[in-house]
């Protein structure tokens, strides 16, 4: 083979894997969950506990932190809800918590084959690999539990992987509102 073909096979792997890095990065999976004995739409006023990130508060960022905050208590204010007055009692309880953990992964064992010529016709070349590599990397979280005031019964939970800590100013907002309002899509 020659340089050429090999530097533009090259090239074009590489521009594949970015292509399907940009596709899977628009994938995003809320997870939520109901208890369908309770009526949401009973509630009005709640009250804001945030509890930031629960494994790693050295690298909290508290702008973000508030920028989360904010996002939250727009999304509860555009269904009806409003945080509870100074001495009034919240009909529910709006738990926001963030975290991360390190999550390491296998990838399942598998033969690896190379084949080749060696030059001006001196025979051929050929080897199989097994591999096992492992993977590590971060997930970061973004759950918001709703419970009710009374019993602290869980209502409703959703979570979504983003990490509040990257980024600053308003890309970091943004990030953070979009995150937010994708949680909300799934609110009863």
């Amino acid at each position: 083979m020659s340089s050429h073909f090999v530097t533009k096979l090259k090239q074009a792997s590489f521009y594949a894997a970015i292509l399907i890095v940009i596709g899977l990065s628009g994938c995003v999976t809320v997870q939520s969950d109901i208890d369908p004995r309770f009526n949401v739409h009973n509630l009005h006023s709640y009250q804001l506990e945030y509890t930031g990130n629960t494994n790693a508060s050295a690298f909290n960022n508290p702008l973000n932190a508030r920028r989360l905050r904010d996002a939250v208590e727009a999304n509860l204010a555009s269904r009806g809800l409003h945080a509870a007055a100074e001495g009034e009692t919240p009909d529910c309880i709006v738990s926001v918590s963030t975290g991360s953990r390190q999550v390491m992964e296998n990838e399942p064992v598998s033969p690896r084959i190379g084949f080749g010529l060696g030059w001006g016709g001196r025979g051929y070349r050929s080897s199989v690999m097994w591999d096992n590599d492992v993977y590590a990397y971060n997930e970061h979280r973004i759950a918001i539990d709703l419970l009710d005031n009374k019993t602290r019964d869980p209502i409703w939970h959703a979570s979504i992987s983003e990490n509040i800590n990257s980024g600053s100013g308003a890309t970091a907002e943004a990030r953070i509102r979009k995150a937010v309002d994708q949680l909300f899509t799934k609110f009863p």
